[in-house]
C-alpha cells in the first residue's frame, strides 16, 4: 500500500522508512532536515519537506492509503507554544486532511511518557490513568492521543507508544548518556539496580508494521511497545558502553540529591533564558526509577511480539554507533 510516513528524517523514521519498504509498501518520506531527504532520496525514496502544521496537505495525500505519523517536536525542554504547533496542532491538521482525501487507516507515535510520574512504575499498561505531565512533551503527546481519538470513525486510528527507542541514527538515548559520561560521568542511584524497558529499533518498526495490518479489533488504541526485557539500569548502560569500547565513569549519587541538582539547573536555565539544562527533574527521575511496560494488549490484540532481543539490538546500535560517532 501507499504509505506516507511524516518524521522520515528521525532515527525511528528512518528505520521504518526501510522496514516498510522491505515489507512491500511503497513509502512517501516527509520531514524536514533537507539532507537527510537527500540521503533517503537517494536510496530511491519519494520524499517532500514541508511544515506540517502550516503548509497544503491534501495534495500529498492524494492516493495514500495509510499515514504513518512519527513526526513530533522530541524535548525535555522548550516553550509550549512550540509543543503545542507540532505534537497536537500538527495532528489534527494531518488528522483532517487525512479524511478529506480518504485514508483509510492513521497510524501515531505517541510515548509512554504521558504516565510518566517520579516513582518506580513497574508494569505499566495503557489504560492506566494520565497523571500530571512532567512537562510540555508529555502533555502535548497525551492531547495528540485525545485528539486522534476523536476521529475514530471517520478514520481507522491506531499508534504505539514505544519506550526508550535505541538503535541507527538514534541522536537522542545513548548519544545523551555518551555525551554525559565524557562531561562528568553518568549518575548512578540506587546502584542502578532498578529495571528499565527500552525499545531496539527493528521492534518498533515492527509494532509499526503490524498497525498496518492490524484487525478492526485492535483500532483505537496506542499500544506500550518495548523490547520486553526490563534490564537493570546499570546492566543496560554497560552493555552499550562495553560495546563500543568506551569506560563508564559512572558517579554515585542519592537520588534526592540528583533531583535538587536538577532543580537548580532548571532554576538557572529559566531565569537566563538559556538552552536545555544538562539535568533536568524528568531526566533525574528516569536516572532514579523503574519504568517497565506490561505489553499484554499489544501480544493479544496487535498480534506484536519483540522477536528481536537485547543482545541483537544492543550489537546494531553499537555497530552503527562505531561507524557514525
Amino acid at each position: 500500500m501507499r504509505v506516507l510516513l511524516t518524521g522520515a528524517t528521525g532515527g525511528l523514521g528512518r528505520n521504518a522508512a526501510r522496514h516498510l519498504r522491505e515489507a512491500g509498501h511503497r513509502v512517501v518520506c516527509i520531514g524536514r532536515d533537507r539532507q537527510i531527504l537527500s540521503d533517503l532520496a537517494a536510496e530511491g525514496f519519494e520524499v517532500r519537506s514541508l511544515d506540517l502544521a502550516s503548509a497544503p496537505l491534501e495534495p500529498i495525500l492524494d492516493g495514500t492509503e495509510a499515514m504513518v505519523h512519527a513526526a513530533a517536536r522530541s524535548s525535555v525542554w522548550g516553550g509550549k507554544a512550540g509543543f503545542v504547533r507540532d505534537n497536537v496542532v500538527a495532528t489534527r491538521r494531518l488528522l483532517e486532511a487525512s479524511v478529506a482525501v480518504g485514508v483509510r487507516r492513521f497510524v501515531q507515535v505517541s510515548t509512554p511518557s504521558i504516565l510518566h510520574r517520579p516513582v518506580d512504575q513497574v508494569g505499566l499498561r495503557e489504560d492506566m490513568p494520565l497523571p500530571r505531565p512532567p512537562n510540555a512533551y508529555a502533555r502535548t503527546k497525551a492531547q495528540a492521543e485525545e485528539v486522534a481519538r476523536s476521529f475514530s470513525g471517520r478514520i481507522e486510528i491506531v499508534g504505539i507508544r514505544p519506550r526508550g527507542l535505541y538503535g541507527p541514527w538514534d541522536r537522542n538515548l545513548f548519544p545523551r548518556l555518551v555525551r554525559a559520561n565524557a562531561a562528568r560521568g553518568i549518575p548512578l542511584v540506587r546502584g542502578g539496580r532498578f529495571p528499565v524497558d527500552l525499545t531496539g529499533m527493528p521492534n518498533a518498526c515492527e509494532a509499526l508494521e503490524s498497525c498496518l495490518v492490524a484487525p478492526e479489533s485492535a483500532l483505537g488504541t496506542f499500544y506500550h511497545v518495548s523490547d520486553g526485557a526490563g534490564l537493570p539500569f546499570r546492566q543496560a548502560v554497560e552493555d552499550f558502553f562495553g560495546a563500543v569500547g568506551i569506560p563508564v565513569r559512572w558517579k554515585p549519587v542519592p537520588g534526592w540529591l540528583l533531583s535538587l541538582v536538577a532543580r537548580a539547573a532548571e532554576g538557572k536555565a529559566r531565569l537566563l533564558g538559556g538552552p536545555e539544562p544538562v539535568l533536568t527533574r524528568y531526566g533525574a527521575s528516569l536516572l532514579s526509577h523503574a519504568k517497565t511496560l506490561d505489553l499484554s494488549a499489544a501480544r493479544e490484540r496487535l498480534g506484536w511480539t519483540p522477536r528481536h532481543p537485547w543482545t541483537e539490538n544492543v550489537a546494531a546500535c553499537a555497530a552503527w554507533w562505531k561507524e557514525h560517532p
